[in-house]
């Protein structure tokens, strides 16, 4: 599971969104770091992985994410921060406190045009 934050992002919007974070953190088990190839002390402990990064997400014409490309700008200058095993909740125990402040989504047309969606032309086959 791959958990971003992102501090002071720009953001240049068209059909696109184009980002930089100058600081991103992912939070990566050990063993996924040391798969990664990096020389970590605990495998089973869940540590920061800070960098720089660059991103592009393309939309369709209705406003729906269909990708994303993402570059870390200099994995160089990355650091490996190990979290005190205290500071770190499971992803059910975050879906536990997260659900009762997530809401369901209207229907797009709904939310875009403030009513229901109208049913499009319909093609007609005579005989």
């Amino acid at each position: 599971m791959r958990h971003v934050r992102r501090e002071r992002a720009g953001r240049v919007a068209d059909n696109f969104i184009a980002s930089w974070a100058p600081t991103a953190y992912q939070f990566m088990p050990g063993r996924v770091l040391r798969g990664l190839g990096f020389d970590v002390d605990d495998e089973n402990a869940m540590y920061v992985y800070k960098d720089q990064e660059e991103m592009v997400w393309p939309y369709d014409d209705r406003g729906r994410l269909i990708g994303e490309d993402v570059w870390e700008i200099d994995p160089a200058k990355a650091e490996i921060i190990k979290l005190d095993a205290a500071d770190v909740i499971t992803p059910h125990e975050a879906a536990e406190r997260l659900a009762p402040l997530i809401q369901p989504l209207p229907p797009f047309d709904e939310a875009v045009t403030g009513h229901e969606a109208i049913p499009g032309p319909r093609e007609v086959v005579t005989g």
